[in-house]
């Protein structure tokens, strides 16, 4: 969140950071930020009509844009190059009990699981890892180490905010619309929550991740994702197969 106040886009909007400090008596860590005041998206989508859902997309396709041009620090990371957040690179903090599980395992990655990554082969491979050190089938392991270099290719980093669903999108102010639903007012306010495994992921990770705040597809989110963020298609339904396999 202090980065992402650090880029003064208009379009980019966190919660302000106060201050951030431990506890010496419970070693909790604290965050003391700025409250908004409004309601989250999925709280109001089903009330919100076609022209109210464009004006908020496109805003949200604003800050999307804007986010995805930051330059990374090099490879595949979070701020400062340090590791990756995502709980599909998850693994206790045991670097040996890692290494044990991984053994079998003659991938490009000699690092930790969550990187940081100089190239996405790296990044296939810690995912093809987790999948050995979860104790998932072999079998499936070896089949993953055939097809991700075709599938998961040439997806350069993007700065991705990672967990880009409904519930973490906070409408401050919504545009006015009258009874037949013309906008009014298009003045709208779009706060992002939920900051902590965002990163530099590859070009395709967050409409994947997005892809998965969809449930069940019960409404229309999906397409308005696509209004949102570059759709892949492809290599949505391989992510969405390895998280539900890989998540921790």
């Amino acid at each position: 969140m202090l980065f992402v106040a650090q880029i003064k886009d208009k379009f980019v909007r966190a919660p302000k950071v106060y201050a951030l400090y431990e506890d010496q008596t419970d070693k909790v860590r604290y965050i003391v930020m700025e409250r908004i005041n409004g309601l989250t998206l999925f709280s109001l989508w089903q009330t919100l009509v076609t022209s109210q859902k464009e004006i908020i997309c496109n805003q949200l396709r604003l800050a999307m844009d804007s986010l995805r041009k930051l330059p990374s620090p090099g490879g595949y990371c979070s701020i400062d190059r340090r590791p990756l957040e995502d709980c599909m690179f998850w693994s206790r903090d045991d670097s040996q009990a890692v290494e044990e599980s991984i053994a079998s395992f003659s991938g490009p990655l000699d690092g930790p699981l969550n990187g940081p990554f100089d190239t996405e082969e790296e990044v296939n491979s810690a995912m093809i890892k987790k999948h050995r050190y979860n104790n998932l089938p072999a079998g499936k392991a070896a089949f993953y180490e055939r097809a991700l270099p075709q599938v998961l290719c040439n997806h350069p980093p993007k700065f991705s905010h990672g967990d880009l669903q409904r519930k973490n999108i906070i409408i401050s102010r919504l545009p006015d619309v009258d009874e037949s639903g013309s906008v009014v007012c298009d003045e709208v306010e779009v706060v992002l929550l939920d900051w902590e495994v965002s990163g530099w992921y590859p070009s395709y990770w967050e409409y994947s991740r997005a892809m998965q705040g969809c449930g069940h597809f019960e409404d229309d989110w999906h397409f308005w994702l696509g209004r949102i963020l570059d759709e892949h298609f492809k290599e949505w339904a391989w992510v969405n197969m390895m998280f539900m396999e890989l998540w921790s």
